[in-house]
C-alpha cells in the first residue's frame, strides 16, 4: 500500500493539533483510570463512588501537566476537555434510550452499580435487585427479577455511566461514554493521518469518516456498547499507525488504553484486540523494534487488564464453569433472523446483508417475515430505507447503510490495484490485516454491531488509495458514499432521538404522578428494573394490576395504564 512509514516535512506538531490530541488523550484515560480503578476496588469491598471518577480526573491531570509546561496549553485542553465532557453529559441526559437491550440489561446494570452493587462480592444482579428494588418503589407483589446479562455481561461501559448517576444526574446521562469515544476517534485518527504524510485535504474528511461509523452514530445516544466498541478499536488501530511514526510514549498509551476498554465491552472484544495487535507485534518482535521502556509499559497494562477483568471473566468462570458464560451454552442467534436465513453460510449472509434493503430486517413479532424480502437485492429500495438505517440501534440486515455493499466492492478494486504498487508502507499493512482478522474470526460478520471495526476498511484503503495516482478517483469514489452514508445516519440518529424523547416525556406527563398501573403477565420482565427505576426518577411507581386499559400508555413494549383507567 503506497502510505509513508515516516511523515515527511509537514507541521504535524502544531500547537493546534498538539493541543486537541492532549483532550483526546486526556479524555480517553480518565475514562480508562476511572473504570479501572472502579473495577479493582470491586476486589476489595469497593462500589462505584465519586472518588474513583476524581483519582482518574486527577491522574490525568498530572501527567497532563508533566507534557504541557505552558499555562496558556494548559487552560485550553482543560477547557476543551470540560466543555467536550458537558456537552457530551447534556446531550445523554435531555435525550431517552429506549431501545429493547438497553431497557433489558444495560440500563439495569447502570441503575445497579450506580447504587451500591459490587459484582464481585455479589456477583448475581438479581440477589442484589430483590434487597434494592424496595426502596424506589418496586411493588411487593411484583414478579421476581434474574436478569442474567446483566450478572455475566462486561461491565466497563456501565461504570463509566454509573459515575454520571452518582454525580446526581438522570440516568440518561450515563449514555456519555458512547459520544465522548466518538471524539477522541477523529482526533486520534486525525493526528495518525497527519503523521504518515496525508494532506490536510485527505486528512481530515477521513478523520470525521473514520468517527462517523455508523454503528456508532446510532447507538451514540443509547446504551448499546457496540459503537463504544467500534470506537475503542479505531483509537486503537490508529494510535498503532501514530506510534509506528513516532515511538511515542503517549500513542502506546492511547493504544493500550483503548485496547483495555475494549476487552471489558464486549466478550468479543478481547478476541479483536488481541488480533489487531498480533500482526503488529510479530512484525515490531521480527524487526527488534521493541525497547525495554515500551516492553514496561505493556507489562503494567496486562496486569492492569488481569486485575480489572476478574468480574465478569474470572467470576463467570468460578460460576458458571466459562469466562464468556452464556456464549458458550447458549446459540445467540436463535430468533434473531428466520431459521432459513441462519443456515446460510456466513459468507452469503455477510452478501446478502451488504447488498439487501435493510426493510428485509426481522420482523420484531415475527422474524421468519424476513424470509419474503430475500428475492432480489434491488427489492423494497427507497425513502424508508434510509429511515430505518438512521433510526435502528442493532440492524441486522444493512447496518453499514444502503451503499455499503457498493463500497466494499470499490474498497475491494482499489486494494488489488494498491498491492500491484509500491511497498513502502508495511505498518499499514499490519493495521489492515489485523482488522480484517478480527473481521473473519465472527461467523455472524454480517451483523453490522457485531462487527463495528468492518466501517474501517474503506477508510484504510481510501487512505492509502488517495496517495496514488492510479487509484485516486477510486478513494475519492469511497469518501462520497461514506460521507453520504455517515450523514444519513447522523441526521436519522438526530432525528429518531427527537421522535423518541418526545413521545416518551409525553407519555410521562399523560401519567403525571398517579401510579402506573401494569399487567406483568403480559409484558416483558426483564424491563421492570428499569421502568421501575425511570418512573421513580419521575416521582411516581408502578402498580401490578390485571386487565386492559381503555387509555394506554406505552413505554417501550410495556403497556401501562393510568390509576382509575384499566379496564374489565
Amino acid at each position: 500500500m503506497n502510505c509513508p512509514n515516516h511523515a515527511p516535512n509537514i507541521d504535524t506538531s502544531s500547537p493546534t493539533s498538539d493541543v486537541w490530541y492532549a483532550v483526546a488523550f486526556s479524555l480517553l484515560l480518565a475514562m480508562t483510570f476511572t473504570w479501572a480503578l472502579s473495577a479493582i476496588g470491586f476486589l476489595i469491598g469497593a462500589s462505584v463512588g465519586r472518588l474513583q471518577a476524581t483519582c482518574g480526573i486527577l491522574l490525568t491531570g498530572f501527567l497532563l501537566l508533566r507534557q504541557h509546561r505552558g499555562g496558556r496549553a494548559r487552560c485550553l485542553i482543560l477547557s476543551c476537555f470540560i466543555a467536550l465532557l458537558a456537552a457530551c453529559l447534556i446531550i445523554s441526559a435531555i435525550t431517552v434510550d429506549l431501545t429493547y437491550d438497553g431497557w433489558a440489561y444495560h440500563q439495569p446494570g447502570v441503575i445497579a452499580l450506580s447504587h451500591g452493587w459490587n459484582p464481585v462480592t455479589e456477583p448475581v444482579f438479581g440477589t442484589w435487585w430483590a434487597r434494592y428494588s424496595r426502596s424506589i418503589g418496586y411493588p411487593s407483589n411484583g414478579p421476581s427479577i434474574d436478569a442474567l446479562s446483566t450478572t455475566v455481561y462486561p461491565k466497563a461501559l456501565w461504570i463509566l455511566g454509573a459515575q454520571a448517576v452518582v454525580w446526581g444526574l438522570p440516568l440518561d446521562a450515563g449514555k456519555y461514554p458512547a459520544l465522548l469515544l466518538i471524539f477522541v476517534v477523529g482526533l486520534t485518527a486525525l493526528r495518525a493521518l497527519r503523521l504518515r504524510g496525508i494532506p490536510n485535504s485527505w486528512a481530515y474528511p477521513l478523520s470525521v469518516l473514520t468517527a462517523l461509523n455508523p454503528v456508532c452514530v446510532v447507538q451514540a445516544t443509547t446504551f448499546y456498547v457496540d459503537g463504544a466498541l467500534g470506537s475503542c478499536l479505531a483509537i486503537l488501530i490508529f494510535s498503532l499507525l501514530s506510534y509506528d511514526v513516532t515511538r511515542s510514549g503517549r500513542d502506546l498509551l492511547l493504544a493500550l488504553c483503548a485496547a483495555l476498554l475494549a476487552c471489558n465491552l464486549k466478550f468479543t472484544g478481547p478476541v479483536y484486540t488481541a488480533l489487531i495487535l498480533l500482526p503488529f507485534a510479530v512484525w515490531w518482535l521480527f524487526e527488534r523494534r521493541l525497547v525495554a521502556r515500551d516492553l514496561l509499559i505493556c507489562g503494567i497494562a496486562a496486569s492492569v487488564l488481569l486485575a480489572a477483568s476478574i468480574n465478569p471473566y474470572f467470576t463467570n468462570l468460578r460460576n458458571f464453569g466459562s469466562p464468556v458464560y452464556p456464549l458458550n451454552e447458549w446459540d445467540v442467534m436463535e430468533d434473531q433472523m428466520s431459521p432459513g436465513f441462519l443456515k446460510e453460510h456466513s459468507l452469503k449472509k455477510l452478501l446478502i446483508s451488504l447488498t439487501f434493503s435493510n426493510l428485509a430486517d426481522r420482523s420484531f413479532d415475527n422474524p421468519a417475515t424476513d424470509e419474503r424480502n430475500f428475492t432480489s437485492p434491488f427489492q423494497l429500495r427507497g425513502f424508508e430505507e434510509f429511515k430505518k438505517f438512521g433510526g435502528t440501534a442493532d440492524l441486522r440486515i444493512g447496518g453499514f447503510g444502503p451503499f455499503f455493499g457498493i463500497t466494499i466492492a470499490v474498497t475491494l478494486l482499489a486494494a488489488s490495484l494498491l498491492f500491484r504498487g509500491p511497498r513502502n508502507g508495511i505498518g499499514f499493512a499490519m493495521v489492515a490485516l489485523g482488522t480484517l482478522l478480527s473481521i473473519v474470526v465472527n461467523p455472524q460478520m454480517w451483523w453490522a454491531r457485531f462487527v463495528p471495526q468492518m466501517w474501517l476498511l474503506p477508510v484504510l484503503v481510501a487512505t492509502a488509495a488517495g496517495r496514488s495516482r492510479i487509484t485516486k478517483a477510486l478513494a475519492l469514489i469511497i469518501v462520497l458514499l461514506l460521507g453520504v452514508t455517515s450523514l444519513i445516519a447522523v441526521i436519522g440518529r438526530a432525528t429518531s432521538s427527537y421522535v423518541v424523547t418526545l413521545a416518551f416525556k409525553a407519555n410521562m406527563e399523560r401519567l403525571g404522578d398517579a401510579p402506573l398501573l401494569v399487567d406483568t403477565s403480559v409484558s416483558e420482565l426483564r424491563f421492570l428494573p428499569t421502568l421501575a427505576y425511570r418512573l421513580h426518577e419521575h416521582g411516581t411507581t408502578f402498580e401490578v394490576a390485571i386487565g386492559q386499559c381503555a387509555t394506554p400508555i406505552y413505554l417501550l413494549v410495556i403497556q401501562g395504564c393510568k390509576n382509575g383507567s384499566l379496564g374489565p
